[in-house]
């Protein structure tokens, strides 16, 4: 299979699980693909193939777990800022938080990429229209809480400002960060 063939296998998807599930298993047949696949998710462009191919690799990293993320994270936060799409915000804020989870991950991480992750996250909180991206943004901010004394005031005075108003997905969210 050729990168262009991938790029017309990926139109022919839809938003489903099983279709996202049909993506692992080609990445896992022809794995000499995955780096293209990655190519097409972190595009800044926001195509219907970049998107689909930003939900297969969610899929495969988080769920399948048969792709390493850290190689590509360098990359993935260069390109995280221009992820404006709603659907690419869900994946890239999952990728991002299902890295930082890991705490070997984050103290690998440098000072000006946590300053980037940081800034990702916040601009997601504030930009993004879905509850699913800002959870994951949250989820994440609080791992770097102690980063800059700034961060856990700009936290606690946005969930302050958020709350009253807030879908009950989006307490929920908060509810599983807090107190933090």
């Amino acid at each position: 299979m050729t990168p262009a063939a991938l790029k017309e296998t990926l139109l022919s998807y839809y938003a489903s699980i099983e279709d996202r599930d049909k993506g692992v298993q080609l990445i896992k047949k022809y794995p000499y693909l995955a780096d293209e696949l990655v190519r097409l998710a972190f595009s800044k462009e926001q195509k219907r193939e970049h998107i689909v191919a930003s939900w297969v690799l969610e899929r495969l990293i988080t769920t399948a777990k048969h792709l390493s993320f850290s190689p590509y994270f360098t990359e993935f936060l260069k390109t995280f800022q221009y992820q404006t799409h709603e659907s690419k915000r869900r994946p890239f804020a999952k990728l991002l938080y299902h890295h930082c989870q890991v705490k070997e991950h984050r103290d690998q991480l440098s000072a000006e990429e946590v300053d980037i992750i940081i800034a990702c996250c916040f601009d997601t909180l504030l930009d993004a229209k879905k509850v699913a991206p800002k959870a994951h943004a949250l989820k994440t901010i609080v791992y770097f809480k102690n980063h800059n004394d700034w961060v856990e005031d700009e936290l606690k005075s946005y969930i302050e400002k958020e709350l009253p108003t807030s879908t009950a997905a989006f307490k929920s969210s908060l509810r599983q960060i807090l107190p933090f």
